[in-house]
């Protein structure tokens, strides 16, 4: 059931002050303190239900599932403006990731949560998540960021760019085209070739009715100015402040990391993760490194259930109150 909290007083980082906004989250599973705490960051175009009817994560979070509700409290925000709770920003509010995760932090606040037991985040979820480590006293004891970074690399920032010139339009035209050219950094060319095979449907070829298919689809159950707020956050994702390093936001966590790369991802590349672990492991931070191994593209985390639900699960077989038998 979404739940609503209320934000009264915030400034940008930017230093825009907010009037007071809704804050929507929904729990799942055991009640808020009876149980491990398991937090999850949606990804761009998802929203706070993780599992039941209209669920998107059902095949990773549910009864006896790898984020298992049978044993585990579990709590997702909304990010503010995605429209899910019929709530928009208005377009000259354009808010970062590290606004994201200040905000997400007083919902924890809010709710009297001073420690997660688990924490996952994918894609610009999993960004906002590394700003909120960063930006926090509040004790995350495992992290599993997947298909993400702490940062934004040129090579987003410019797919962003294009989107939101696209975007500038305010018309279901440039919300369509928008999403169509992102898809093309969410899946690979194998992923592409493997399906499609030059097939033709009529005149078309078969990716390019895919292609339509998904900008139709999202502009279906997606406002415009929802998506272009969304993909603003992605392009400035940054977990580290000016004049700071990431070796100097990460040395008092006591955090333990749990990196998860898709190998063929075109978005937040393969490369990235491994400078990340490396600079984690640089620092004596206790990190694992996991690979899942698709030619889906970024959307794998979306795609190869079995393979997430592998990682998940080993993780949470090192949480008391989350192991098998326990």
């Amino acid at each position: 059931m979404l739940e609503t909290l209320t934000i009264s007083a915030f400034t940008t980082l930017s230093g825009v002050q907010l009037e007071p906004f809704p804050l929507s989250f929904e729990c799942f599973g055991k009640p808020l303190g009876e149980a491990p705490l398991i937090l999850v960051n949606h990804a761009l175009t998802a929203n706070s239900t993780l599992t039941g009817q209209n669920g998107w994560w059902n095949e990773i979070v549910g009864p006896d599932r790898a984020v298992d509700t049978n044993r585990a409290s579990v709590l997702c925000f909304n990010i503010p403006g995605n429209g899910y709770d019929n709530f928009f920003f208005d377009d000259a509010i354009q808010l970062t990731s590290t606004d994201v995760a200040l905000i997400f932090l007083e919902g924890l606040r809010q709710l009297k949560i001073s420690t997660v037991d688990l924490f996952i985040g994918g894609s610009v979820g999993g960004g906002v998540a590394w700003s909120m480590l960063t930006q926090s006293k509040v004790e995350f004891k495992h992290f599993v960021p997947i298909a993400t970074d702490w940062k934004s690399t040129d090579w987003i920032i410019a797919h962003c760019h294009i989107q939101e010139r696209l975007l500038q339009e305010n018309s279901d035209w440039g919300l369509k085209l928008a999403r169509q050219l992102a898809m093309l950094s969410y899946r690979s060319p194998q992923s592409f070739d493997s399906r499609f095979q030059r097939e033709r449907k009529s005149a078309k070829y078969a990716v390019e009715s895919w292609l339509d298919y998904h900008g139709d689809a999202l502009s279906d159950r997606f406002h415009a100015k929802a998506y272009r707020h969304l993909n603003q956050i992605l392009r400035q994702i940054n977990a580290v402040g000016e004049g700071e390093t990431f070796e100097e936001k990460v040395q008092s966590l006591n955090t333990y990391f749990h990196v998860v790369t898709i190998t063929s991802d075109l978005l937040f590349i393969p490369a990235e993760d491994e400078k990340t672990v490396e600079k984690l492991k640089q620092i004596g931070k206790k990190v694992d490194h996991f690979k899942i191994f698709s030619d889906h593209g970024h959307d794998a985390f979306l795609i190869e259930h079995q393979q997430v639900s592998a990682i998940i699960k080993g993780v949470c077989n090192q949480i008391s109150g989350l192991i098998p038998g326990t």
